[in-house]
C-alpha cells in the first residue's frame, strides 16, 4: 500500500510502499482514498512520555 512516512521530527513526509496491514481479531481494514494531515508531523512526533519515535506511518 502507499503511505506517507515521517522519518524524524521536522523532516518532510515521504511517499513509500509498505506491506498491507493484516487485521487482527475483531478489527477491520478500510480503504482510504484521500486524507489530509496538516501539521501532523509536529503533532505526533513525540509520544506522551516525551520520547521521540523513529518512524511514523500516516
Amino acid at each position: 500500500m502507499r503511505a506517507m512516512l515521517l522519518d524524524k521530527p521536522g523532516a518532510p513526509l515521504r511517499l513509500a510502499e509498505i506491506p498491507d496491514p493484516v487485521p487482527g481479531p475483531e478489527q477491520v481494514r478500510v480503504r482510504v482514498r484521500a486524507c489530509a494531515a496538516p501539521d501532523a508531523g509536529e503533532a505526533v512526533a513525540e509520544d506522551p512520555a516525551g520520547q521521540e519515535r523513529s518512524e511514523l506511518v500516516l
